[in-house]
């Protein structure tokens, strides 16, 4: 059989995740006509401003600069890191693919897992913006396969994983809280828990090796912080951004705050405050004029800080009743405005080319295009038709209904309950992927709601959803040995297998195609 013939039984094989492929692609090309050269976001400024010192001064981190930026603009243009992003979408979807394929999983549901990815307007939509999310959940999915790839991690494989973590750092700052999945899923699936105390051991040692990896990657950034301000840190804007979830909430006459602390009072009741974000940026709130008012920086910083502290510590529940309706309302049915949220819009195709500002509440006329043309790129356009299309395409049926990607998320949390007789590597990978959708999805809602944090739910959700259905209707152990014909499976001799992986330090089960559910007791 010839090469074409190899391709076309490849794609025979797998003919649903071929087909969403085609129309992955088909969307990809239609998105890189419609927008010349890209997209341009608020943020998007900040990294190109950035792009030629390397400053990592600025509100986010510059993991997007040095790992993605810069190398493709070396050879390209704007449009190139577009396309160059939209490619790692696909194979993104690909990776997902093989992964549910090696856990087990119908390559049906496996490729229906995909669909948000290569179908979704939105996921489209911001593959084609200058942002670091579209290479986050690259490198999100990276480390899900690293981690979940091999029945039972070693030290090897965690300490690639603590390096990709690092990386997620350096892209989104909120990913910091990824380390508990992370070393709670390395130590439940590091070792045979049929030996409790050599397991936990064993499991320490391996998420150790992933905390030593992801501390050195951080310690590095870190330093090159130190190096431009003096401080140990990984970005400036953690204070401010927590500022408007506390703003938004303080009961101001109860908190026992100074004088000083109390300047950052919203001057709104408590029953008419805005939301998070309008106390973050907006230039009216207390921490902007602060600012704007020249106080330094540090020095607001610092302040804001000690006034996060007092409303976290006199008042947790409302922060976390606050955080918790934000956390629900990227489960709605449709994408849709509340009061106080970043307006959904931003996130949506226009008709017309979407011109934003560095400051959204200091328009300035033609921004874009005068950032566009003072760095060499040409003037961007819009192809009337295909932006129609694609408007009106994720305005309809081109997204995915939250109360889908719920039960996607309920799925996978069950299977880490899935009796233990079943196959334990598929009940600790929906613990891992559960377990980084609520913790990514509730650090984002602890800062604000924006339909823009909701993007890992898009590419974990439906992950923990097949690995959660692929765990309930796996074969129980010892299904296959009691009857050897049902599957044409032959006997495995334990002792062989277990010489096996003495002398190679590989898992036994790995060795003999652990996919199929064979088991060496």
């Amino acid at each position: 059989m010839g090469v074409i013939g190899q391709a076309w039984a490849l794609v025979r094989g797998h003919w649903l995740l071929s087909v969403l492929l085609a129309c992955g692609l088909v969307l990809r090309v239609v998105t890189q006509l419609a927008y010349q050269p890209a997209l341009l976001y608020i943020d998007s400024f900040r990294y190109l401003d950035q792009l030629a010192t390397w400053d990592p001064r600025g509100l986010s981190p510059i993991g997007y600069d040095v790992f993605v930026l810069s190398p493709v603009l070396t050879i390209s243009g704007l449009a190139g890191v577009a396309a160059v992003q939209h490619l790692a979408g696909m194979a993104m979807a690909v990776a997902m693919y093989a992964l549910l394929l090696r856990r087990g999983a119908r390559r049906g549901l496996a490729a229906v897992a995909t669909a948000p990815v290569l179908l979704g307007a939105y996921q489209l939509q911001i593959e084609h913006n200058i942002m670091s999310d579209g290479p986050f959940q690259v490198l999100l999915v990276a480390l899900v396969v690293v981690l979940a790839w091999y029945r039972r991690p070693g030290p090897g494989v965690a300490a690639v994983a603590g390096l990709l973590a690092a990386g997620l750092i350096t892209l989104r700052l909120v990913s910091v809280t990824a380390v508990v999945p992370i070393g709670l899923y390395l130590l439940v699936a590091a070792g045979p828990w049929t030996q409790p105390r050599v397991a936990l051991r064993h499991g320490a040692v391996v998420a150790g090796s992933m905390l030593v990896a992801l501390a050195a990657g951080v310690f590095a950034y870190t330093a090159y912080f130190h190096s431009w301000t003096g401080h140990w840190a990984i970005t400036s804007s953690h204070t401010s951004a927590l500022y408007g979830r506390m703003a938004a909430v303080a009961d101001c006459h109860a908190l026992p705050l100074t004088p000083v602390q109390r300047q950052l009072c919203p001057a709104e009741a408590l029953g008419q405050r805005r939301g998070p974000d309008f106390y973050s940026h907006n230039p009216a709130s207390p921490v902007r004029q602060l600012r704007d008012a020249g106080v330094p920086a540090p020095q607001v910083r610092e302040l804001a800080s000690s006034f996060n502290r007092a409303v976290l510590a006199y008042q947790p529940l409302d922060v976390a009743a606050g955080a918790a309706v934000d956390f629900a309302k990227g489960f709605r049915w449709q994408r849709i405005d509340a009061p106080g949220d970043v307006p959904v819009s931003r996130w949506q195709f226009q008709t017309h080319y979407p011109q934003f500002a560095r400051d959204p509440y200091n328009p300035e006329p033609d921004a874009v295009g005068q950032t566009l043309a003072a760095a060499g790129y040409p003037y961007p356009t819009v192809n009337q038709p295909l932006a129609h299309f694609l408007r009106g395409y994720q305005l309809s049926i081109g997204y995915t209904p939250g109360p889908l990607l719920a039960m996607g998320l309920l799925a996978g949390i069950t299977g880490i309950a899935t009796p233990v007789r079943r196959r334990p590597e598929l009940r600790s990978s929906c613990l891992l992927t559960s377990g980084l959708t609520i913790t990514l999805l509730a650090t984002g809602a602890l800062i604000e709601f924006s339909w823009r944090y909701q993007l890992p739910m898009l590419v974990l959700a439906p992950l923990a959803g097949v690995l959660g259905l692929t765990a309930w209707r796996s074969t129980p152990r010892g299904e296959d040995a009691a009857h050897p014909a049902s599957n044409g499976s032959h006997h495995v001799d334990c002792a062989d297998v277990v010489g096996a992986e003495h002398r190679t330090g590989s898992d036994p089960h790995d060795l003999h195609g652990d996919d199929d559910g064979t088991a060496c007791e």
